[in-house]
């Protein structure tokens, strides 16, 4: 036993040694950016605390109740409690909704968790102030053509106000409010915002929504960008037999609202999968979001968002134009060079055999998520891919200094 003992401290005291080893090997710009991560990170304390209360808010959600049933028609059932319904549209098209169940009633989630960089391990407190928390709304709450007509729109709506009462009730020293991202107006969130004493940094809380593709209307041969799917006869009413043909008109923009909630929840798993499997480019989608920060990449509705940039990481990846057995100074060249050279110029997809076509017509550029359903740069500008690349270039321009000097400015961080 003795003899066993003394072997396995010796295994334990050579894995020391090594790791000893390659920590003086770094390089300084290596050593460098840890310190630029360490100094962007979370403290313990803050992610340990964070991480409680976004647990706690999901354990209310999946053991909360609500009595009662509402007609759809009915968007102020909720005002009693300090929620106002938060989807700006039309009373009058609500009551023209057609569905099989025009009744809202609250069930609870399929499934609820942490998604995103918390979850991966790549969130950065001065670009990431919020946990996101994924809830999967039942899919027997929807009808089979809900997906017409801002059906599934009004009923995500009620959901993401039933989930605010009820946890209005149930927490104490928060404040909710509903935000929307730029390329999807008509999907509210809840966001939870407190203070912790003694703390100068508390993450703020984000409650996203998405359904699963099991869903009765979730066909994505009915949501693919070149489809109509609001009627203009639902807009406008009574309408002639020349207004009707107008039915035709692709609605891109619309059809997308609904394909993300029905896809993030995957996409951000894949991503967690990814990162989570690969420590070098982990740490370079960190650096390349402050980066792209202090770049004021992400500050443009048309531009770069985080997602796009860590799928981005994954197509060079699969394309074996980096890979987990780089040096972190390769592994940036190499993508800094790509969006120098490519940019985007040709659509790309992350699934071999996804019909791009159907992408091209609705955008200027096109870049498809693993499961062939996605746009990931359905927003992006010329203007916006322009300030990419010469930043990108300006980067190339710069890493030979960085590499060689004691501080590097561009990657740090402004201040949000």
């Amino acid at each position: 036993m003795k003899r066993k003992a003394g072997k396995k401290a010796n295994v334990v005291a050579k894995k020391k040694a090594k790791a000893s080893i390659a920590e003086f090997n770094k390089s300084p710009f290596v050593l460098q950016c840890d310190d630029l991560l360490a100094e962007n990170s979370f403290a313990a304390s803050v992610v340990e605390e964070s991480e409680k209360f976004a647990a706690s808010i999901i354990k209310i959600l999946r053991t909360g109740k609500l009595q009662g049933k509402h007609p759809l028609v009915d968007t102020k059932w909720m005002q009693e409690s300090g929620v106002v319904f938060p989807l700006k549209i039309d009373q009058k098209l609500i009551e023209r909704m057609k569905s099989s169940s025009l009744d809202f009633e609250f069930k609870k989630p399929q499934q609820a968790e942490i998604v995103g960089d918390w979850k991966s391990g790549a969130a950065l407190k001065s670009l990431d102030p919020e946990i996101l928390i994924d809830v999967q709304m039942s899919q027997e709450y929807f009808g089979p053509r809900d997906h017409l007509n801002f059906i599934y729109h009004v009923r995500r709506a009620h959901y993401a106000s039933a989930c605010a009462v009820i946890l209005g009730k149930a927490l104490k020293n928060a404040t909710l409010s509903f935000v929307t991202n730029s390329d999807a107006p008509w999907n509210p969130d809840i966001l939870v915002e407190r203070s912790v004493e003694g703390t100068d940094v508390v993450p703020k809380t984000r409650i996203t929504f998405s359904v699963s593709t099991e869903a009765p209307f979730a066909l994505m041969s009915r949501l693919t960008s070149e489809k109509n799917c609001v009627r203009s006869s639902f807009v406008q009413g009574k309408v002639s037999k020349k207004e009707q043909d107008q039915d035709d008109v692709a609605t891109p923009f619309y059809n997308r609202s609904i394909v993300m909630d029905l896809c993030w929840r995957n996409l951000r798993a894949k991503l967690t999968g990814f990162l989570n499997g690969n420590e070098v480019a982990l740490k370079a989608y960190k650096l390349l979001k402050l980066w792209a920060a202090r770049s004021d990449l992400f500050k443009r509705s048309d531009g770069i968002s985080k997602e796009t940039l860590a799928y981005l990481l994954v197509y060079l990846d699969q394309k074996q134009i980096i890979s987990d057995k780089m040096e972190l100074t390769t592994l940036l060249t190499n993508f800094w060079t790509w969006l120098v050279e490519k940019n985007f110029q040709e659509a790309i997809s992350l699934k071999e055999d996804a019909d791009i076509a159907i992408f091209e017509g609705a955008s200027k550029y096109v870049f498809v998520d693993p499961e062939g359903h996605v746009n990931l740069v359905a927003s992006m500008s010329v203007p916006a891919l322009g300030r990419i690349s010469r930043e990108a270039s300006r980067a190339l321009r710069m890493l030979p200094r960085w590499i060689r000097s004691t501080t590097f400015s561009l990657l740090r961080c402004r201040s949000p």
